[in-house]
């Protein structure tokens, strides 16, 4: 088992420069759910204001192990060569990349001033870390919908930073379910 610490040992990415302005700072954290969307929709919708506000978007990819662990389970990760693992390092790191280019170009069309970094490790200590470096207005983060039983067994990045930060969270309920 990794420490919190080597989890993040890895520097973050940069992908865009985030202008110095007066205003709001806006941290929003995403992945690749469809609960992402409705959280960065919210804010477009009229949470953000484009001539002061600036936004932070916020990914975590999981370290190696934690994703091998995930995918395939503890007694089922093979031995993976080196170059595979490079191979697979580089895969995770450009698709957080490139999540965070896609949703950066949504707050871009509105002229909304833009940062994004990519981090790896456990999702709740790499956010927490993040956002205490970056001391933000206010944090945005979607939620599942979880159920107090749900949320207590699998765990939860948005009740996790809603504890643990001393800056207002706010959670985006997922949308709801059409019949």
């Amino acid at each position: 088992m990794t420490s919190r610490k080597d989890e993040l040992d890895e520097k973050p990415i940069e992908v865009i420069p985030l202008p110095t302005t007066d205003g709001r700072l806006i941290v929003i954290a995403i992945d690749h759910s469809e609960h992402a969307d409705t959280t960065i929709q919210f804010a477009l919708d009229g949470f953000i204001n484009p001539n002061t506000d600036k936004v932070m978007l916020l990914n975590v990819r999981p370290s190696l192990q934690n994703h091998l662990y995930l995918e395939l389970g503890y007694h089922h990760t093979p031995h993976i060569s080196p170059e595979n693992i490079q191979k697979l390092v580089q895969y995770e790191g450009k698709r957080s990349v490139e999540l965070l280019n896609k949703k950066a170009a949504l707050f871009l069309e509105k002229n909304i001033k833009i940062g994004a970094y990519s981090l790896v490790g456990d999702a709740r200590y790499a956010l927490e870390e993040k956002i205490n470096e970056l001391h933000p207005s206010c944090v945005l983060v979607g939620s599942r919908g979880l159920g107090v039983i749900q949320s207590t067994i699998l765990g939860s990045v948005s009740k996790y930073l809603l504890h643990h930060l001393n800056y207002p969270v706010t959670l985006v309920p997922p949308k709801p379910k059409s019949n």
